[in-house]
């Protein structure tokens, strides 16, 4: 019995390496098949067992939990070719993990080495686990991306809207023409007078009907007093009108200028973020740096949030978004102090 096993031993000492590492590569390809094809073969058994007897089939007859069975299934759906599974070391965690990004950028994520603390490492040469957190970090920087370009798009779109062409306002138009009817007709209540005057002044040789022209005249100049009166103060309370009309669309317009000159700042703030942002994800090599960087975004976010509390607040109450603003200050006071700036 020794004899055999030392004889065994001693043809496999003798094989070839070429002949092993054939052998090796042909059972690395069974078992990336072996993923797949059980997968496929679970979708077939799904249609075909009865509706409440999945479970009951699994556990019996294969001994698979619904949890494992999904994720042999879902590999055999997101991975219609095998390589792709054989890269990650024919490892279901891994495909697993790989699923979180989107389908158009796993094929360069498998391609490309990625720093993993301060090391670069292959697909296959990372831990499963290693491979878990690079994924979290992209989807964290991704997510960090989109919500800066939203602020970004959001701007420009309040930016856009708050545009507004250089022409009066309908009420200060109606306030002009309310001005222009009261001098008509001052004007035209003037020209009555005058005209009154005119035809009250024949020549009279009789006492009495001096007396009755005069008398007439007195009248007529009364009655046109006062309608000349209520019309100048027609005309006064129309040019009021016009003038409140203009100042009001000076101070929008002084608004807007505010608000499109703000948006472009703020705009070009974010821009100056996400290169900066860009410039830190692209130098961050470990899960501290990454962290730092999930916090530190949220607080820029707050701190913007904060700003355009105080900025909407000033409109109304100025005192009140000085207190904030003073607040504020002395809480970057702080944190440069803590810094030690």
């Amino acid at each position: 019995m020794d004899e055999l096993t030392m004889g065994s031993q001693c043809e496999l000492n003798n094989r070839p390496i070429e002949v092993i590492t054939q052998e090796i590569q042909f059972f690395k390809g069974q078992a990336t098949m072996a993923i797949i094809e059980i997968g496929r073969r679970l979708e077939e058994a799904k249609i075909r067992i009865p509706h409440g007897q999945w479970g009951d089939w699994l556990k019996n007859e294969v001994q698979f939990s619904e949890r494992t069975a999904q994720n042999f299934m879902r590999i055999a759906r997101e991975y219609p070719n095998p390589q792709t599974v054989a890269v990650l070391g024919n490892s279901m965690s891994k495909a697993l993990a790989l699923l979180t990004l989107p389908s158009e950028e796993r094929e360069e994520f498998l391609q490309e080495t990625h720093v993993i603390d301060g090391e670069e490492k292959t697909v296959a040469d990372m831990s499963t686990r290693e491979m878990e957190r690079l994924v979290k970090e992209l989807e964290a920087e991704r997510k960090a991306k989109g919500e800066l370009q939203l602020r970004i798009d959001t701007l420009e779109m309040e930016a856009a809207q708050a545009t507004i062409e250089d022409t009066p306002s309908e009420e200060l138009l109606q306030a002009e023409e309310k001005q222009r009817e009261a001098e008509e007709k001052v004007a035209a209540l003037q020209a009555e007078l005058e005209a009154a005057r005119r035809e009250t002044q024949p020549a009279m040789e009789d006492s009495v009907l001096e007396q009755l022209r005069k008398d007439a005249e007195e009248k007529a100049q009364e009655k046109l007093k006062k309608k000349i009166q209520k019309a100048e103060k027609e005309a006064e309370k129309a040019k009021k009108e016009a003038e409140e009309a203009k100042k009001k669309l000076q101070e929008q317009e002084d608004v807007v200028s505010s608000k499109v000159s703000q948006a472009e700042k703020m705009a070009e703030q974010k821009e100056q973020a996400i290169q900066d942002l860009q410039k830190k994800l692209a130098m961050a090599g470990d899960s501290k740096i990454a962290t730092f960087k999930v916090h530190f975004e949220g607080v820029q976010g707050q701190i913007n949030k904060m700003l355009d509390c105080i900025e909407e607040l000033n409109q109304e109450d100025s005192e009140g978004a000085g207190k904030l603003k003073a607040a504020l200050k002395k809480l970057c006071e702080g944190v440069l102090e803590e810094l030690g700036e």
